[in-house]
């Protein structure tokens, strides 16, 4: 499974980025060589072109290998439509697990992926995962990054 993490300094963004501790504000996983999965606060889970996600900011992909890919990308697929979890973007600070089968913070779709492809990414957490934790996995291989035009490294 490719996972692609994106990080820029728009409001919301940076918001993320301070209070996560991370250079990466969002994720999502590459469904094949041209799109992402992703859930987005105002969309909610959907089907994005790569070179769109891409134009959003700084990215980089990490890889991570399952027993069961096509599990994964099964599930993924079962979730397009659903709202994205506003109460993600709050879980952290008051230390709750909130995850839903009706809705999706970003961090949900490749951690639940790769518990259903069958191999969970991290131990059980109390309050969900945060982009930082993806560029922080041992088991992952990171392939590639980039720069969006006219974005600035940091």
């Amino acid at each position: 499974m490719r996972i692609i993490m994106q990080g820029n300094w728009l409001p919301l963004a940076a918001i993320i980025r301070i209070f996560t501790f991370s250079r990466w504000h969002h994720v999502g996983v590459v469904l094949d060589d041209q799109t992402v999965i992703e859930s987005r606060i105002f969309s909610g889970v959907q089907l994005t072109p790569l070179n769109d996600f891409k134009r959003r900011g700084r990215w980089a992909y990490i890889d991570v290998e399952l027993p069961n890919e096509q599990r994964a990308v099964d599930w993924l697929y079962a979730q397009i439509g659903k709202r994205y979890d506003l109460t993600g973007l709050v879980r952290f600070a008051f230390q709750r697990r909130w995850l839903r089968d009706d809705k999706h913070y970003c961090t949900d779709l490749p951690a639940i992926a790769a518990i259903r492809g069958g191999r969970p990414l991290f131990n059980d957490r109390v309050n969900g995962y945060a982009p930082r934790d993806f560029d922080l996995l041992p088991t992952a291989h990171r392939r590639s990054s980039g720069v969006a035009a006219n974005q600035k490294i940091g």
